[in-house]
């Protein structure tokens, strides 16, 4: 989609800005969202609902059940999940299924870097 397009859509296409329902121009400069100025609390619960909302796009659209991730999430939330999941080599079928899938824009790698949530980890953790 285009350069303001919500985290959700896929694709993203940094040389277009869209400017109303159906309508996109061509931008001069590459966009970039007004800076984030939201506590680590508020930042935190918006990345436990995307990696929510990442666990559904899998299961219900890729037909593929991120099992670690479904275990995870509801026992220890989705910041200190995708620490976990990062540093661990019990996840690499996971992701091995995705890159067979062609959806590695869908992993929990991707969402971790993020603009919007890499402040939320380390430099390691990236």
């Amino acid at each position: 989609m285009c350069a303001n397009a919500p985290i959700h859509h896929a694709v993203h296409y940094n040389d277009l800005e869209r400017v109303g329902p159906g309508l996109y121009r061509r931008c001069t400069a590459a966009w970039s969202p007004a800076p984030h100025h939201k506590t680590p609390a508020v930042l935190n619960a918006e990345f436990h609902k995307a990696m929510v909302q990442l666990r559904h796009r899998c299961e219900r659209d890729l037909h593929f059940t991120p099992t670690w991730l479904r275990k995870m999430l509801p026992r220890v939330g989705g910041v200190e999940t995708a620490r976990r999941y990062v540093c661990t080599t019990a996840t690499e079928p996971e992701l091995d299924q995705l890159w067979r899938l062609a959806c590695l824009h869908e992993s929990v790698e991707a969402l971790m870097l993020h603009p919007r949530f890499a402040s939320l980890f380390t430099e390691a953790e990236l």
